[in-house]
């Protein structure tokens, strides 16, 4: 999920970065708002991702006898079959940030094990597995949007209900920073200097990131990426590409990976695979590859660059279990 196959979100925090960050957007292309969100307003930001926070039972209205989220939405089809609650956002008045549940461009955190019921020591485990599954949604869909808005409270402590239990928070805290963002504090904040994070992803308009031109992945070919019939193809691909093509981006991939800057810097990644995937590519180029003594790309082995760690299919059947 995002310690990062398939190219999603870059961070990369330069020296120039400004220290007053507060409700402005940084070169993360990230936002705090202290603004109050509507679905109108959200619906019609529809180039911005929006985070909320939300509980594992996907549901304001637990005891409706009807459904009132798009039945196409991607989050309806990702979430119906997890729960036996209606997948229902309240009314448009709902107080909350879950008023934009279900929206395309709105992106969990739940910070609620059901409707108006906190986590507890006891349900640590699957808390776990549920963030990292929806912290890794978010990173595998950052590619789609140009910027990730965030309210202006600590996710998990700032909402009118939801109160984490410390190791619940620390845990929370932690995976948000795989998104640049430092949850820490009453109101959160963006890594500057000295927290750098290097993100596989592409990035519109940009010509300056680390994403994969190639994917195995049909729906691919929507946004102009080159088709290969498998992950390890697109993996071989892009290896080739960063070491040898002269085009402009990975000549500045290349200018990266020589300068020596990003070693030992954590690689974000998506893995929906326990395989290689063009992140830990990268991190191999940025860490082992001598740049010194340049060798053809096919000496490296594909099947030694081990994946990072990813959510496992055992994991979403606990979830499953769960929430029904």
């Amino acid at each position: 999920m995002f310690s990062f196959s398939h190219s999603f979100f870059w961070i990369l925090v330069r020296k120039d970065v400004k220290k007053s960050i507060k409700s402005n957007v940084n070169e993360n292309n990230i936002e705090i708002s202290d603004k109050k969100y509507t679905r109108q307003g959200v619906e019609s930001d529809s180039d911005t991702m929006y985070l909320f926070t939300d509980n594992a039972e996907r549901t304001s209205a637990p005891n409706s006898t009807s459904e009132n989220v798009d039945k196409n939405s991607w989050y309806y089809k990702k979430y119906k079959s997890q729960t036996n609650k209606p997948i229902h956002f309240g009314t448009l008045n709902n107080p909350t940030s879950a008023v934009i549940r279900g929206l395309n461009n709105a992106y969990p955190i739940s910070t609620m094990s059901a409707y108006g019921i906190n986590w507890s020591d006891d349900n640590f485990k699957l808390f776990k597995i549920i963030i990292d599954d929806e912290i890794n949604q978010i990173k595998k869909d950052l590619v789609k949007f140009s910027k990730l808005k965030i309210g202006n409270y600590r996710i998990g402590q700032g909402g009118l209900k939801a109160k984490l239990p410390q190791q619940h928070q620390n845990y929370l805290d932690n995976k948000l920073k795989e998104l640049g963002i430092d949850n820490t504090q009453t109101n959160p904040k963006l890594f500057i200097e000295g927290n750098v994070q290097i993100v596989s992803t592409r990035i519109k308009n940009s010509n300056e990131h680390f994403g994969n031109p190639f994917s195995h992945d049909p729906e691919g070919k929507a946004h102009g990426l080159i088709k290969t019939e498998t992950v390890k193809e697109a993996v071989e691909r892009y290896i080739d590409w960063v070491i040898n093509s002269k085009e402009d981006r990975p000549e500045w991939i290349r200018e990266q990976l020589k300068s020596g800057e990003l070693k030992g810097k954590p690689v974000l990644y998506y893995k929906e695979l326990g395989e290689p995937s063009h992140a830990t590519a990268l991190d191999y180029l940025i860490n082992k590859y001598d740049w010194g003594n340049i060798t053809s790309s096919d000496d490296i082995v594909i099947e030694n660059l081990l994946p990072l760690g990813y959510v496992t299919r055992e994991d979403i059947e606990e979830i499953k279990r769960f929430c029904k």
